[in-house]
């Protein structure tokens, strides 16, 4: 997964709500189609990334929980004006992006592949 890509979801989920449909934090409910669409779409570009580095099953789904908890936690606060440190906050994020990235290809090589990739909707 880019760095880019990251920063790109990144500016996005710091957008108001109104503009960031896809980033809400609920899941979409069964009656709303469109939200369902447009989250499912969202969604397996994370699948699709941790793929890339092995992470299938249960492993995929914990990986992806955790960019969307950076991504969201990080755009929810540098929104709300938190990082007041001298410190950009653009290359914290670039850090710790790098940190799960880093993390994920330690997994991957620890554990081994899993049987196949995710997609969303799949899995326990």
């Amino acid at each position: 997964m880019s760095t880019i890509r990251t920063q790109r979801i990144r500016r996005f989920a710091a957008l108001p709500p109104w503009r960031r449909r896809w980033a809400r934090v609920r899941a979409p409910r069964p009656e709303d189609e469109e939200y369902q669409a447009v989250a499912y779409e969202a969604v397996q570009i994370l699948f699709d990334a941790v793929a890339g580095f092995g992470l299938t099953d249960e492993r995929a789904i914990d990986a992806v929980r955790a960019l969307r908890t950076i991504i969201h936690g990080f755009a929810g606060l540098e929104s709300a004006d938190a990082f007041q440190m001298e410190r950009d906050p653009a290359d914290s994020y670039r850090f710790v992006v790098d940190m799960l990235i880093n993390s994920m290809r330690a997994e991957a090589a620890i554990s081994g592949p899993d049987t196949a990739p995710l997609h969303v909707g799949e899995g326990p």
